[in-house]
Protein backbone atom coordinates (compact mmCIF):
# COMPACT_ATOMS: atom_id res chain seq x y z
CA UNK A 1 0.00 0.00 0.00
CA UNK A 2 2.60 2.78 0.98
CA UNK A 3 4.53 1.52 -2.17
CA UNK A 4 1.68 2.05 -4.22
CA UNK A 5 0.76 5.24 -3.02
CA UNK A 6 4.47 6.50 -3.02
CA UNK A 7 4.76 6.45 -6.37
CA UNK A 8 3.38 9.42 -7.03
CA UNK A 9 4.83 11.46 -4.90
CA UNK A 10 5.27 14.71 -6.99
CA UNK A 11 3.77 17.80 -8.00
CA UNK A 12 4.45 20.79 -9.77
CA UNK A 13 5.16 23.86 -7.68
CA UNK A 14 6.60 24.25 -4.71
CA UNK A 15 3.70 22.93 -2.49
CA UNK A 16 1.83 19.79 -2.91
CA UNK A 17 -2.16 20.85 -3.54
CA UNK A 18 -4.57 20.55 -0.76
CA UNK A 19 -5.78 17.33 0.41
CA UNK A 20 -2.92 15.85 -1.05
CA UNK A 21 -1.53 13.86 1.08
CA UNK A 22 -4.90 13.82 3.29
CA UNK A 23 -6.17 10.50 0.61
CA UNK A 24 -3.43 8.98 1.29
CA UNK A 25 -3.29 8.93 4.99
CA UNK A 26 -6.64 7.44 4.81
CA UNK A 27 -6.22 4.81 2.63
CA UNK A 28 -3.20 4.10 4.64
CA UNK A 29 -5.41 3.98 8.09
CA UNK A 30 -8.11 1.97 6.14
CA UNK A 31 -5.32 -0.74 5.16
CA UNK A 32 -3.92 -0.37 8.46
CA UNK A 33 -6.62 -1.22 10.34
CA UNK A 34 -8.23 -4.24 8.23
CA UNK A 35 -4.86 -5.96 8.59
CA UNK A 36 -5.24 -5.13 12.78
CA UNK A 37 -8.40 -6.97 12.42
CA UNK A 38 -7.04 -9.69 10.40
CA UNK A 39 -4.61 -9.63 13.49
CA UNK A 40 -7.20 -10.12 16.02
CA UNK A 41 -9.37 -13.21 14.49
CA UNK A 42 -7.62 -15.39 16.45
CA UNK A 43 -8.31 -14.22 19.63
CA UNK A 44 -11.87 -14.07 19.02
CA UNK A 45 -13.68 -16.13 21.73
CA UNK A 46 -17.12 -16.00 20.09
CA UNK A 47 -19.01 -15.80 16.69
CA UNK A 48 -19.91 -12.25 17.12
CA UNK A 49 -16.54 -10.69 18.18
CA UNK A 50 -15.18 -12.84 15.09
CA UNK A 51 -18.31 -11.96 12.57
CA UNK A 52 -17.66 -7.91 13.93
CA UNK A 53 -13.80 -8.60 13.09
CA UNK A 54 -14.57 -9.85 9.47
CA UNK A 55 -17.09 -7.58 8.42
CA UNK A 56 -14.54 -4.49 9.60
CA UNK A 57 -11.67 -5.96 8.04
CA UNK A 58 -13.58 -7.11 4.85
CA UNK A 59 -15.29 -3.45 5.20
CA UNK A 60 -11.61 -1.23 5.62
CA UNK A 61 -10.29 -3.66 2.41
CA UNK A 62 -12.74 -2.95 -0.05
CA UNK A 63 -11.87 0.42 0.01
CA UNK A 64 -8.45 -0.78 -1.91
CA UNK A 65 -10.81 -1.04 -5.23
CA UNK A 66 -12.43 2.80 -5.38
CA UNK A 67 -8.50 3.78 -4.68
CA UNK A 68 -7.33 1.40 -7.52
CA UNK A 69 -9.71 2.30 -10.17
CA UNK A 70 -8.67 6.48 -9.46
CA UNK A 71 -5.54 5.35 -10.00
CA UNK A 72 -5.58 3.56 -12.79
CA UNK A 73 -7.79 6.57 -14.14
CA UNK A 74 -5.22 9.34 -12.77
CA UNK A 75 -1.67 7.51 -13.82
CA UNK A 76 -2.57 7.75 -18.04
CA UNK A 77 -2.96 11.73 -17.44
CA UNK A 78 0.59 12.21 -16.14
CA UNK A 79 2.64 11.73 -19.20
CA UNK A 80 1.69 14.12 -21.61
CA UNK A 81 3.00 14.35 -25.32
CA UNK A 82 6.27 15.98 -25.07
CA UNK A 83 7.38 14.21 -21.68
CA UNK A 84 10.50 14.38 -20.39
CA UNK A 85 12.90 11.47 -19.19
CA UNK A 86 12.41 11.88 -15.97
CA UNK A 87 8.43 11.96 -16.62
CA UNK A 88 8.08 8.86 -18.39
CA UNK A 89 10.12 7.55 -15.11
CA UNK A 90 7.70 8.47 -12.89
CA UNK A 91 5.09 7.00 -15.63
CA UNK A 92 6.79 3.78 -16.09
CA UNK A 93 7.37 3.14 -12.14
CA UNK A 94 3.15 4.42 -11.22
CA UNK A 95 2.05 2.08 -13.60
CA UNK A 96 4.41 -0.83 -12.00
CA UNK A 97 3.60 -0.07 -8.49
CA UNK A 98 -0.24 -0.22 -9.35
CA UNK A 99 0.27 -3.68 -11.04
CA UNK A 100 1.83 -4.88 -7.67
CA UNK A 101 -1.21 -4.48 -5.67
Amino acid sequence: TFMTEGADLYWSGEHPPPDYFRDKYIHAFTQGGAVFLGFLFPFCPGFKSWAVCMVGACGLYLTNFPRMRSRQQEIPKTLGDNATVEEAERFNSARAALRLR
